[in-house]
């Protein structure tokens, strides 16, 4: 195997991947970075996971022999932190992997990449896309609200409703509720698979996304892309944004009736200003 990336774009794309690789696992070969580069494609795709969450990032490379390795992904972090603003050429040989810049070399150890877990290929033909500026906004609306118990695993995600004619996201720790509800209209057409296939038998598709796959989603936003696309399936979502494969597991539980405690009918209302709240 033998690319070359110019540290700038490779930074760009790892900088995040650090929030979901595992620092210790009871699989060891997680803390590794998976490492593919190909001829064909022009491309070096870099995967991560700690089998809640699995990130599968893109970067353009000069390609001059494709293959398949794994390393620690703290070990590569540092590494490439290290190196001056230049291209960077990556080369087996091999168990080690040669990370050479101007002057500057370093050997990493390589782990046997057969051990990390199968990202499955993705068909996004059917792939229903929303705006991810509206997107982002909805996470940042409820994400705060989740619970950090991990003894109520039900409470540490964001509960997502998909309505025939609305879009919602819940989250709460059993003080505090948060609940944002858009109108599909464009963002959602009639015809899409979603609708037709996907809706339960009483016309909203639930699901509970751990807080760590949205954060990571909030991480990666940019203004440059205009659209998420997702794909729902039983036990998982799939999320595609820019150069980015986001795998996240649902969490299967039953949603709490956090509407009981969530009153929006109030009999007295007041209205104060936003910057005299918060410097009281």
């Amino acid at each position: 195997m033998k690319f070359a990336i110019d540290k700038k774009d490779l930074q760009n794309c790892i900088q995040h991947l650090v929030s979901v690789a595992p620092s210790k696992n009871v699989s060891p070969i997680l803390t590794n970075y998976l490492i593919q580069a190909s001829v064909d494609t022009g491309k070096v795709r870099i995967t991560t996971s700690d089998l809640e969450i699995t990130v599968v990032a893109e970067v353009d490379a000069a390609v001059n022999e494709s293959g398949s390795i794994a390393v620690s992904s703290k070990h590569f972090n540092e590494i490439i932190h290290a190196m001056p603003e230049a291209l960077i050429n990556f080369s087996r040989h091999e168990d080690l992997l040669r990370i050479q810049s101007n002057k500057i070399n370093f050997n990493l150890l390589i782990a046997d990449h057969t051990l990390f877990p199968l990202v499955p290929e993705i068909d996004l033909t059917n792939a229903i896309k929303i705006d991810a500026k509206l997107f982002n906004r909805m996470i940042s609306k409820t994400q705060f609200a989740v619970s950090s118990d991990v003894n109520r695993k039900v409470l540490t995600g964001v509960c997502w409703k998909i309505m025939p004619d609305s879009h919602l996201m819940a989250a709460t720790d059993g003080r505090k509720v948060a609940e944002i509800k858009i109108n599909n209209s464009a963002l959602f057409p009639a015809d899409s698979p979603i609708f037709s296939d996907d809706l339960g038998n009483d016309g909203v598709i639930e699901k509970i996304i751990p807080v760590k796959t949205l954060a990571f989603m909030q991480k990666i936003y940019d203004t440059q892309h205009k659209e998420v696309s997702f794909l729902i399936e039983a036990n998982k979502v799939i999320f595609s944004y820019g150069s980015y494969l986001v795998f996240s597991q649902i969490i299967e539980h039953k949603y709490p009736e956090y509407q009981k405690a969530f009153v929006v009918d109030l009999q007295n209302r007041f209205e104060v200003k936003k910057d005299a709240l918060q410097s009281a």
